[in-house]
Formats: structure tokens, sequence, C-alpha cells
């Protein structure tokens, strides 16, 4: 299919600044060099369209609608949650993740609103028997849920995660953690249910974590990156979401190598803003990238081709993809560095992903390799727990598929696409090849392991 350009003005991907009114409404400004008479040059400042500039009042009708309907939706979710599990199965129900935090990523220039976020909730189960029961089905279930709402387009997931009572208290210094404690909301269940969660401080959440988080956005950034942009209208919004989310995530990885992490992108971005680049974040945040995360965290916050203001084809999604890539793959390398070295400037390599990564037990490591091949079909899964080995034993699979993520990158942003790829260990996650083909075997177990999605 032929790639439809959307023409809006001149590009903008120069240097600017933007801010945040107090009615959350995402305005900037870009200076832009002009001729000032012969031979002279003068500035002029142009403010950045937003959605609301475009079409206010439809924008207003589609919002106030959204919020309605949205609420509404929530509540039929967890309606059929409790029905389709058992009230008697269920402590209670939340959610989380960007609709928590007010931060919702929705299309409304389309003919049909697109949701680009995903929904995050989240099931508290009562006993061991329902978890072991219903664990498996959170993919059938998000999806069910998802044809609540038939008209939304979704591009991001209804996600249903689940949890254990002794599982809230248990959960680690991570800033999804930190953002359920403070900015949850529960849709079945008293009050208390979010009592147990860690009240963690804010310098809890340091470099290991930051680590985490960008390791996982690379192997999410490569199941897109690797993928058809825009064949389709849904295609185009995902693949410019993708990458926002790579910078968004980069600020919140950023906060946290500062000890201050803050939920909230708005409020990470001006904390960001605030601090500058004259303290240690410059020693990360180099190359105009503190612009670039200016520039996508409007666009998450107002997804809009329009407010992009540039024209968008095939040449510029390309030439955006690959920038986006090294800027990811130059980010984890500092920040990779500065845990192993104390210096973000030392030299450093994908193979060193797994460096002070840390130990898992006997028990979890058990228990994490069994969900991931209770999804596989019988034969794959003989013939996985065969070339695995002692592994199943001292790995955790999600930190393996980390590992091999960041390898997978280094391979792309290195110019090394069109060779082929050594395999991973024990063939986990992808047995070596195409670079394309290792990318959609990591993803697929990517999907298996965070959101139960069995392979198609």
């Amino acid at each position: 299919m032929a790639m439809k350009e959307y023409r809006n003005g001149d590009p903008c991907f120069g240097h600017g600044s933007f801010s945040l009114d107090a009615d959350r409404t995402v305005r900037g400004e870009r200076n832009v060099s002009g001729s000032a008479g012969e031979g002279g040059k003068g500035e002029e400042t142009r403010r950045i369209m937003v959605l609301s500039d475009l079409f206010p009042e439809e924008l207003k009708r589609l919002t106030d609608w959204w919020q309605g309907r949205l609420k509404t939706f929530l509540a039929s979710c967890s309606d059929y949650l409790a029905d389709f599990i058992g009230g008697e199965n269920i402590t209670g129900i939340f959610v989380c993740g960007s609709y928590a935090g007010g931060e919702l990523s929705v299309v409304f220039e389309t003919g049909s609103p697109i949701l680009l976020s995903d929904i995050d909730l989240v099931v508290v189960l009562n006993s061991l028997e329902a978890f072991r029961r219903y664990y498996p089905r959170r993919s059938e279930l998000g999806e069910a849920c998802e044809e609540l709402m038939q008209e939304v387009r979704f591009v991001g997931r209804v996600e249903v995660g689940m949890l254990l009572p002794e599982n809230l208290g248990a959960l680690p210094p991570r800033p999804g953690v930190f953002d359920m404690k403070n900015r949850g909301i529960i849709l079945h269940g008293g009050e208390e249910l979010l009592d147990p969660v860690p009240d963690f401080e804010r310098s809890d959440i340091g470099i290991d974590e930051a680590l985490i988080l960008i390791e996982n956005r690379i192997v999410s950034f490569l199941g897109h990156y690797g993928s058809p942009r825009a064949e389709t209208e849904e295609g185009l919004y995902c693949f410019l979401y993708e990458i926002a989310r790579v910078y968004t995530d980069i600020a919140t990885a950023a906060a946290c190598l500062t000890g201050e992490y803050l939920p909230g992108y708005r409020d990470r971005l001006e904390f960001l803003n605030r601090r500058g680049i004259e303290d240690m974040l410059g020693r990360f945040l180099q190359s105009g990238l503190l612009y670039k995360i200016e520039r996508w965290t409007v666009f998450k916050l107002t997804p809009s081709i329009r407010t992009l203001n540039v024209e968008i084809d095939d040449t510029v999604l390309d030439r955006t993809g690959r920038e986006c890539a090294s800027d990811l793959m130059r980010f984890w390398q500092r920040v990779k560095a500065f845990q192993l070295y104390g210096d973000p400037g030392h030299d450093i390599h994908a193979s060193q992903a797994g460096s002070r990564r840390k130990k898992t037990g006997i028990v979890h490591s058990l228990q994490a390799w069994k969900t991931l091949l209770g999804l596989m079909p019988l034969q794959d899964r003989l013939s996985l727990a065969a070339l695995l080995g002692t592994k199943l034993f001292t790995t955790d699979p999600l930190a393996v598929v980390r590992e091999y993520g960041v390898r997978l990158l280094e391979h792309e942003t290195g110019g090394s696409r069109r060779t082929t790829v050594q395999g991973a260990r024990g063939g986990f996650p992808y047995r070596g090849g195409r670079w394309e083909d290792c990318v959609k075997s990591i993803h697929a177990f990517w999907n298996m392991l965070i959101f139960g999605r069995k392979e198609s």
C-alpha cells in the first residue's frame, strides 16, 4: 500500500522549547531564523500548533464524550472480570498506568478515535488456585474487555495483570510500582486494596531500575521498528507512538538516575527542563536529546500528525526510526557504562548487557520458565527445555530477553542488519539467522512473557 502523505507545513525537528499550561494544554514555541534585511538575520517566534487550535469545538466535544465513555468502559471491564472470574475469587481490581495518571494517548483527528496507550487493569486474586486457573487466560480476558468498546480502534491493548495479595507487598522499587501506589484507581474492592504496596521513596528508584526500563523499551521498540510502519492509519500512529515512548522512557530513566523519580510525563519534562544539562544529566542527555524528549512528549500527550507540523512519508519515517534507534542505543550505553565503571563515556558493548545482572533463585527461575513453556506448543516446549538445560535453574527468561534485545539493537545501529545474527545461547530467545527473523522471535517471546499472548 502506498504511503499516505500528510502535509502540514515546515518540518519541525529543529531546536525549540515547550511549556505546559496549567490547564494541561501542551503548547510550544520554536525559534525560526529568517532574513532581516540584506545580509542580516533575525528571528521570529512561531508557536507550534496544538490540537485545540485546529478544531477547538470538535475537540471539546470529543474529549468530553471520551472521558465519560472511558469511565463507563472501565466499569464494564471491572464487572465483566468479576463475573467471569467470580467475585468470590477476587479481592479487588484496580487500574494503573497512563489512565490512572490522566495521560492516556488517544488520537481524535481520525474518523474514529484511536487508543494508543495500553489500559492496565490488575486483578488481585485471593487464592493460588484461582491464580493458576486464570493467569494463563489474561490475554483472552483483555481481548474480551476490548470488545466492550467497539467505537474505538485499539492500537494499545487492555492488559489484564493478576496478583495475589502477598505479591503486592513484595513489588520492587520501580517507576510503575511507585505510580501504582500513588496513582492507582480502585474499581472493585475496598479502599485498603493498595495499602500493601510498598511506599518507596523516590531515591529508592535508581540506576538498576533505569536500565531495566530502557532494556524493556528496547525489546518493545524492536518489535515495531522491524515491522511495516505505515500501511494503515493505525500502523502510522502506532509507529509514531512507539517513537514517543522511547523518548519519554529515556526521560523517566534520566529522572531515576538523579534519584528524584516522579510520576507523570508532564512533570518529568518540566523537571528535566529545570535541571537542564548543566549538571550530571548532561553526561547522559547529549546531542539534542533533551529537545527530542520535549518534542515527543508533546506528541505523546496530544498525539496528532498536525502538531508534528512535518511532511510524513516513508523517507521521514525511516530516518526518524533510525535516529531513534541510535539515540536509544547510545543512551543505554551511557547508563550501562555508568553502572559498570562510574563513567558514562567508557566504551561499552551489548555483550556486557548481562553484567551485574541480579541473580535469581531456583524457585523463581523455574516458575518463570514454567509460565513461558506453558504457553508454547508441546514440541517447541520440549525442544527449548532441552536446549536450555541447567539455565532453567539459574536465569530469569525476561532478563535473558532484555539482554539479547540489546544485542539485536546494537546489530542494527552498527550497520550490520544485512549480516547473519549469531544465535543466542541455548537458542533462546532466537536461534540466529536473519535480523528480521530474530526480532520476530524475541518479540514473540516478549509478548508471551509480559502479556500471555501465544505465538500466532
